[in-house]
């Protein structure tokens, strides 16, 4: 599976989108904070996240066989890199804040069930498991790293460079899902 190009477009995507999520989840509250944010309504902005991964999975659950994992992929993965942009611009307007956790928390939403079903799809059945136990690694690696590199980046430039940080590795990670989703492994259902 690792000689196959589709695999380590999944392996970046993943390291991206999960560097970006633990960073957010870590960092939000005061990074609204820093930006004069009340605190109810960073409350009620971080409340919102929640609900919106199950809408975005109520959809997916709803559209059934009219959507497939590389599809609903492009979606989620797009709409992580607009959230942080939403985010970058926000400021204290209600609107935008509450426009940046829906779509940050469809994207979520919908990422969970494409990360389950992304492998046989675009790699076959074979070896699913295995090949998804090796795709964890840079997904676990970026969540135990994001929370203290954006700390870091903080550290050196405010929650303005860790956004553009965000937003770059982010864009990273649509592209390289593209990329890997944009055409069927012709090894797709060989032995990894």
């Amino acid at each position: 599976a690792m000689a196959r190009p589709a695999f380590w477009g999944i392996a970046v995507a993943y390291f991206g989108y999960n560097f970006t999520g633990a960073a957010m989840i870590f960092h939000l509250i005061p990074m609204l904070a820093e930006r004069s944010v009340a605190a109810g309504m960073i409350v009620a902005v971080w409340v919102t996240i929640g609900p919106m991964q199950v809408a975005g999975r109520i959809v997916l659950m709803v559209l059934g066989s009219r959507v497939d994992a590389r599809s609903t992929g492009r979606v989620a993965i797009v709409l992580l890199p607009f959230s942080i942009l939403l985010m970058m611009g926000a400021c204290a307007s209600v609107p935008v804040l509450f426009l940046f956790a829906i779509l940050y928390g469809a994207s979520n939403g919908m990422m969970t069930i494409v990360r389950g079903t992304i492998v046989p799809e675009l790699m076959g059945p074979r070896g699913y498991a295995t090949i998804s136990g090796a795709l964890s690694f840079p997904a676990n690696t970026a969540r135990a790293v994001a929370p203290v590199a954006a700390a870091a980046i903080w550290g050196w430039g405010g929650y303005a460079a860790v956004l553009w940080v965000l937003l770059g590795v982010c864009s990273l990670a649509a592209i390289a899902f593209w990329m890997a989703s944009a055409r069927r492994s012709n090894a797709a259902n060989t032995d990894p």
